[in-house]
């Protein structure tokens, strides 16, 4: 792993510092989200700007996320011109959030939000108002950490020009970096700057000019040298700027084919939206047209961006035979499948994402022509350009960045000068956060000290057991009158004791704040003092309140156990407050526990001897991956059905592989084993999963590899 990358991943896992990720194209800037959502113990959430950005991201929108009017923010209470704005008080007004999006915001620990550079500045407001009284926490982004990903020399923001006038008013420019919120933080700026995609140190060179907004003559004229006025469409895609020019490209191409219209239609299942097809809905393909692949296969058959010729279609069998541009190889396509998510927390008080949708079509599209904006992300061997009418900043950069190399381009129209726009606000922007890159390494330290005073101090906030009393409160038992004044006055007599723990947890609180300044003068005085609040709260968690529970549901009715939905929050409320105290017995500071004595008033595990019988065990998340995988379930079915992300399974696989209790032939064909391993070289102690990543051709996971890497270290051994 890269220098840049490596420091990301430490003041990403290990302090609360909020960063912004950018980097050149084809810098490995996907990849290293992929490696935080995947091997990140934070509890999190990836948002985008667009349904097709939050797909790719597997995230979901930021207003559906939020639940955002799609209106300008005015980011106080000033009166709004018209209907297409709206201020904070009538945001709150409008924003309906169902209780479950308000719980998971309340658990979040890390906010990505991917493609940062099309996120308007009143955007960024809106999630701070919303994050901090939502949480009912002061601190900005209400003490969310945020991680925001792009290259702001890339894709802008779309800002109306009737609009563009009174949003001045509150924003310098209409870009993150001027929002209200982001201003008055202090962000780490880590900018990714090796390229993989191109090798070319010349090509390379004319890029990072071009994307700075610098129009050499010698550039332009080395792009120009690759002018065909006689542009041949077959066998290469042609970026052109403007969805209406893509699609009179690709329909005309089509409409030339003399073989037959095939009309595929797809699937659209539960909660997706239109706007988040990759493709079209209705896919009319002939046999003898240019397609593009827009999905990785999970085993490498194809990648998103390559490109095809339709060879045969059976449409009673759904599959498409296609041949690949790029070696002649013949390829079955299937059908594959999209889905959409919600996040929830599951059972356990952890962030989790389920399926909410789905959309099955074949991968593919019609591609003599795409728009430059729909070619973010991709990689093509040969392209041709038609720039004649570039609009917007970066554009030019963006697409000439989407080939290999110099020698793959063809132009339809010369360049000029006036096709190279960048932003001079921009610009001025990474001035400034490249003087900071010197000093990130030094404040890695102090920052991580830092975030363990604040994960300290937070071990003693008890909000989340006020947050399910609270909702036990809001239940009405409607059914049962005697219930529910029952009901009522155990919850005020519960919450009573509840509010008084937490007046004696605040002002430990505030004394802790006093003991961590000096803990480096006396650590075993801050030591003994947490040992004894640890052995006070959680006696005080189960006397309290746990026995309360367990008295309460001994003394009311039957009809208390009739109640499902009421027993279920009293049982998650017990949840929460064994949670609580298994978080303090499992505190640690400068990397070593703090509580070493018994652990009284931990939830035990139950044996009935008379029948045998386990009435409460706690299993190991590895135990139940393999039960499952026991079962047949392949690691995405384990992963939803456990809601967790795939990459925990995947490490989950990788411990049982080096257990024997799972066999690599299992996990991956031997015909993609053989192609994986040749990127492998175990006598390079200083080769990592992030160098074999950024070689493979074909997708591949770090969950993936690392198996491979365990399978031949086990063989050499």
């Amino acid at each position: 792993m890269n220098v840049q990358a490596d420091l990301a991943l430490q003041y990403i896992q290990n302090t609360n510092r909020h960063i912004f990720l950018t980097g050149k194209a084809g810098t490995g800037k996907t990849t290293l989200m992929k490696k935080v959502v995947s091997e990140c113990p934070k509890s999190m959430a990836v948002i985008a700007p667009t349904g097709v950005a939050a797909i790719n991201a597997g995230g979901v929108t930021i207003h559906s996320f939020f639940q955002l009017p799609p209106k300008n923010f005015i980011p106080n209470n000033d009166t709004a011109p018209n209907t297409s704005y709206v201020n904070q008080r009538e945001l709150v007004a409008t924003q309906k959030l169902r209780r479950e999006q308000i719980k998971v915001i309340r658990k979040l620990e890390l906010l990505i939000i991917d493609e940062i550079s099309m996120v308007k500045a009143d955007v960024l407001d809106i999630i701070d108002f919303t994050l901090r009284r939502l949480r009912k926490n002061k601190n900005l982004f209400g003490g969310v950490q945020l991680l925001l990903i792009g290259d702001l020399l890339q894709l802008p923001p779309i800002v109306k020009n009737n609009d563009s006038n009174y949003l001045r008013q509150y924003y310098a420019t209409p870009y993150f970096f001027d929002s209200q919120a982001w201003k008055n933080i202090n962000p780490i700026n880590i900018e990714l700057t090796k390229v993989y995609r191109q090798n070319d140190q010349g090509f390379i060179n004319i890029l990072n000019n071009l994307r700075n907004g610098i129009a050499l003559d010698d550039d332009i004229s080395k792009i120009n040298k690759r002018y065909q006025p006689n542009l041949d469409f077959e066998d290469l895609i042609i970026l052109t700027t403007h969805n209406y020019k893509a699609d009179k490209i690709n329909n005309q191409k089509l409409e030339e084919l003399n073989t037959k219209s095939v009309n595929l239609p797809g699937v659209i299942e539960g909660n997706f939206s239109i706007n988040a097809l990759p493709i079209p809905e209705n896919l009319v393909l002939k046999v003898g047209c240019q397609v593009m692949f827009v999905k990785n296969h999970r085993e490498g058959l194809y990648y998103n961006g390559l490109l095809a010729k339709v060879t045969h279609i059976d449409k009673d069998e759904d599959l498409i035979e296609v041949k690949t541009l790029e070696d002649g190889k013949l390829i079955m396509v299937s059908k594959d499948e999209w889905t959409s998510t919600r996040y929830e927390t599951d059972a356990e008080g952890n962030i989790s994402q389920k399926e909410d949708g789905k959309f099955v079509q074949f991968p593919l599209k019609l591609a003599w022509a795409i728009t430059v904006h729909k070619s973010q992300g991709l990689t093509f061997q040969k392209l041709a350009l038609d720039l004649e009418d570039t609009f917007a900043p970066g554009q030019l950069y963006v697409a000439l960045s989407r080939c290999r190399t110099l020698q793959g381009l063809q132009l339809k129209s010369k360049i000029d000068q006036r096709n190279v726009l960048a932003d001079s606000s921009i610009l001025n922007f990474y001035t400034r956060i490249q003087n900071q890159n010197g000093s990130l390494s030094f404040e890695l330290e102090n920052a991580k000290k830092d975030y363990q005073r604040v994960k300290l101090i937070d071990r003693f906030d008890f909000q989340s057991i006020s947050e399910i009393v609270m909702e036990i409160e809001e239940y009405n038992p409607k059914q049962d009158i005697e219930l529910r004044k029952i009901t009522r006055k155990w919850n005020r007599q519960f919450d009573k004791k509840l509010k008084a723990l937490e007046a004696i947890a605040v002002k430990f609180q505030l004394q802790l704040k006093g003991l961590l300044i000096n803990d480096e003068d006396d650590p075993s005085m801050l030591k003994s003092r947490l040992v004894k609040a640890i052995d006070y709260f959680t006696k005080s968690l189960n006397d309290d309140l746990l026995e309360e529970i367990n008295i309460y549901q001994k003394d009311i009715s039957s009809n208390y156990k009739k109640n499902k939905k009421y027993n279920q929050l009293i049982e998650s409320l017990q949840n929460e407050i064994y949670r609580q105290i298994t978080k303090l017995y499992k505190i640690t500071f400068n990397d070593s526990s703090v509580y070493t004595g018994e652990k009284i008033y931990a939830r035990k595990e139950v044996f009935n001897p008379k029948n045998a019988k386990v009435t409460y065990k706690i299993k190991s998340t590895y135990e139940e991956t393999l039960e499952y995988w026991n079962q047949g379930y392949s690691a995405d079915k384990i992963a939803k059905t456990r809601k967790l992300t795939l990459g925990t399974i995947e490490t989950h696989l990788n411990k049982l592989l080096q257990e024997d209790q799972v066999h690599i032939d299992d996990l991956i064909f031997p015909e993609r084993l053989n192609k994986l391993k040749a990127y492998f070289d175990l006598k390079d102690e200083n080769q990592t999963l992030t160098t074999i990543i950024n070689k493979v051709p074909f997708e591949t996971s770090f969950g993936e590899l690392r198996w491979v890497q365990t399978w031949l270290r086990k063989n050499a051994s």
